[in-house]
């Protein structure tokens, strides 16, 4: 709360606008929140060599089927991911 933090609230001085600071903090999150959401229910996750280039293209598939928008595409099981990612090699990521 800008208030509490930058020292100029009291207990003596009645304001709500801490509490109005933390209703609108609140709706805003939430509000991105909600359009993360839809985004990653309508639209597939970026392929990863749009930040990382360098990276191998059984890497880059294995990372966009784990963030496939269908969760039937996804690794049914963790050992399984974990397998793909070191056939492809992720030391990449590091």
């Amino acid at each position: 709360i800008p208030a509490v933090v930058w020292g100029t609230y009291t207990t003596h001085t009645p304001c709500l606008a801490p509490d109005c600071f933390i209703a609108v903090l609140t709706l805003a999150v939430a509000a991105s929140l909600a359009a993360i959401s839809a985004a990653q229910q309508s639209q597939p996750a970026p392929d990863v060599r749009t930040l990382r280039p360098e990276i191998s293209a059984s890497l880059a598939a294995t990372v966009s089927r784990a963030l496939a928008t269908n969760p039937t595409d996804r690794f049914p099981t963790a050992h399984e991911m974990a397998e793909d990612l070191l056939d492809a090699d992720a030391t990449q990521l590091m």
